[in-house]
């Protein structure tokens, strides 16, 4: 601790009139607020989770309250200096202590917060640091209603920052306080505006600097500003640039700008940076979402927040292995439907070209008991600000195309209408650049709010016959073609479900079978298929992978095409593969883990990527008849298995196999009546 104290005390010393960041990952102890005192405090480290250990079965999941405390050293040089904390993501409530005086509290998770503790610090003395979270479900707290975990904790890293009095402010909503907007592009010449928010506690003249650095390091923009001493400081202050022969980001070429933000003001300075890409979006009902003019069709999933193995504290290792798999997949954009992720993954997506869409985590789930909507000014205020933190920390990143407000939600009190188009403007006005969108599997005025609507849709499944898609989105075409409308869908299955027999889904049904989820999704790919005119702009489906559900018997959402752990493909994910994916080519033999079968009729299902090769089947070396149903999905012709089978398809030289039993002794099934999906056979 001595050997961290002193380094500390060097840094101070080599970079007195610089902001200077110290990351407070290590030395801090927790306890649980239940635990009658401090003595079973236990040393953890940041980021950090009390349900760690709940996936595990080691510990049972626990929505509550921890307590964790720490020292902060703070040398007498620093007397003069202003002194702030940065937390990247607190689950769900904190409240900060120092030397035992409350500070401040924020609400919400997901997002970062920053508190100033100036005046509640000694110098030249140790200092207590005591920040107590809860993950208690509350009422006047989004999302009021999910089905996903609350793992609780201090979940991202904690940072301390030490600045001059005059500084750019580290108060803006968690951000850097440094916004680059792109007003208009073309080859030749980019023209823009920069927003900086400043924090100069007394009257006095600031000088300001904005550069740009293009990806070689290369300074291509420099303004200069002088702000008098009369000037508002509590007013942001614009700053137009130009830059010429700029390189556009766009998915394809995700080229990316360094801008850099300088004050001075006496012996006060400051400096902080940010990465971003130049780049127009657009929204319209008959061009669709297009980036610098160019239409872009979204094949979008959905990420969880957790994993097995570590909860909610997902790494740079778990988020590459996702962008890993969405990219295997052939998808080229991701939601994050409750919230933020990580920020390293919208970095990544920055980079990458993949294209992002953050949710307000405003929701309303099936549960009876659950209130999504509590129409009080503490909910709505919480909504508003949480909305606005989103917005603020995610504005720079190039890959966030679209802000998304609320999903599901059913009009029940009136004022829940007011307070969505509150949300809307509060976005537009936070952020003009970019479109809003709800989710919705409602008729009514909630779906005429926001620039874009994602349909829930599962009709030909829950209810109604597979056609029904195709007469929706007819009908959309005919009477609402004025919306922005795209799709969101999901079905759950879990690959340890392989019943022979398994019912059309009701609200009541506890069976998830994998096989009635790769069904699920054939029906819709191949109803969307027939939509040829584009009408839909973007499919959102959930999800990469199953994610963590203490609310459910399972205790996980089985909805992804990966399971929790990532390690194992379900059918699904092959299918859209063989849609999506135009470059890694897929044969895929589905419905292999269902591998004892009753002695009766069977059908083989089969998707495989767009090619010149045809597909052709054998069955114990017997040649079977395919049909090619829809855009990469084949069926075979119905057949009456022997005991032992061997099945292999194959495309070119590629192949798939496997082997399954079939005999009388085994169990006689009782199949739900086939689905019909518009001219493709019954779904068995």
């Amino acid at each position: 601790m001595k050997r961290v104290l002193f380094v500390l005390f060097a840094l101070v010393s080599l970079t007195a009139s610089a902001r200077t960041r110290y990351p407070l990952s290590e030395d801090w102890r927790f306890q649980f607020g239940f635990e009658n005192n401090a003595d079973r405090a236990r040393y953890v480290s940041l980021p950090h989770t009390w349900n760690g250990d709940a996936l595990a079965g080691v510990y049972p999941y626990l929505r509550t309250q921890g307590l964790y405390f720490r020292t902060l050293y703070a040398p007498k040089e620093w007397a003069g200096k202003r002194l702030f904390l940065r937390f990247g993501g607190v689950e769900n409530v904190a409240d900060l202590f120092v030397n035992g005086c409350f500070v401040a509290s924020h609400r919400g998770g997901g997002v970062a917060f920053t508190i100033e503790i100036t005046d509640y610090v000694l110098r030249g003395a140790k200092n207590e640091l005591v920040v107590a979270v809860s993950n208690s479900k509350r009422n006047d707290l989004m999302p009021a209603a999910s089905e996903r975990n609350s793992y609780g904790g201090i979940s991202r890293e904690v940072e301390l920052l030490v600045t001059d009095q005059a500084a750019i402010s580290p108060l803006y909503y968690g951000s850097e306080g440094l916004f680059i907007h792109t007003d208009t592009i073309d080859p030749e010449r980019a023209e823009g505006h920069a927003v900086l928010h400043l924090s100069v506690p007394s009257p006095q003249s600031v000088s300001v600097v904005l550069k740009a650095y293009d990806e070689a390091g290369t300074c291509c923009m420099e303004q200069r500003r002088t702000l008098k001493s009369n000037y508002d400081y509590k007013q942001p202050i614009q700053i137009p640039f130009a830059i010429l022969n700029p390189k556009a980001w766009s998915p394809e070429s995700p080229t990316l700008y360094r801008f850099e933000a300088s004050i001075s003001s006496g012996e006060s300075h400051d400096t902080v940076a940010v990465t971003t890409g130049l780049r127009r979006i657009a929204l319209t009902a008959g061009g669709g979402l297009r980036i610098n003019g160019k239409r872009t069709e979204l094949r979008a999933l959905s990420l969880a927040y957790d994993h097995p193995a570590c909860a909610s504290l997902l790494g740079q290792e778990e988020i590459d292995r996702d962008i890993e798999l969405l990219q295997e997949v052939g998808a080229n954009a991701l939601f994050s439907p409750e919230g933020p992720h990580a920020p390293y993954l919208y970095e990544q997506c920055d980079r990458l070209g993949l294209l992002a869409r953050i949710d307000l985590p405003f929701l309303r789930t099936n549960y009876l008991s659950d209130l999504n909507y509590c129409a009080s000014p503490a909910f709505e205020e919480q909504g508003i600000e949480l909305l606005r933190s989103i917005i603020a920390q995610h504005f720079n990143h190039p890959s966030v195309v679209l802000w998304g407000l609320f999903c599901d939600l059913k009009i029940i009190d009136e004022r829940l209408t007011d307070y969505l188009k509150r949300l809307n403007q509060t976005a537009h006005a936070s952020d003009p650049t970019r479109p809003t969108l709800a989710t919705s599997n409602q008729d009514g005025d909630l779906n005429f709010i926001t620039d874009g609507i994602a349909w829930h849709q599962e009709l030909g499944w829950e209810r109604g016959r597979g056609e029904d898609i195709s007469l929706w989105i007819g009908q959309m075409r005919e009477k609402w073609n004025h919306l922005c409308s795209a799709i969101h869908y999901s079905a759950e299955g879990f690959i340890h479900q392989q019943p022979d027999r398994y019912e059309k889904p009701s609200p009541y049904t506890l069976d998830l079978p994998e096989r009635r989820q790769s069904r699920f999704h054939e029906l819709y790919l191949a109803q969307l298929a027939q939509d040829s005119t584009s009408l839909l702009w973007g499919h959102w489906v959930e999800g990469l992978s199953d994610y963590g559900s203490a609310r459910r018997d399972e205790g996980l959402n089985g909805s992804g095409l990966l399971s929790f752990d990532r390690k194992i493909r379900k059918d699904a994910f092959f299918l859209y593969r063989a849609r999506w994916n135009r470059t890694l080519k897929t044969l895929h033999l589905a419905d292999k883990r269902w591998e004892e079968r009753p002695a009766t009729l069977q059908r083989m299902h089969i998707y495989a990527s767009e090619t010149a090769d045809s597909v052709w089947m054998t069955i114990n070396e017997d040649t079977m008849h395919l049909e090619k149903v829809a855009p990469n999905i084949y069926y075979s012709e119905e057949f009456m298995p022997a005991r032992e089978n061997r099945v292999v398809v194959h495309m070119g030289s590629m192949s798939d196999e496997f082997r399954f039993r079939s005999g009388s002794e085994l169990k006689e099934p009782q199949l739900m009546a086939p689905l019909q999906i518009g001219g493709l056979p019954p779904i068995n």
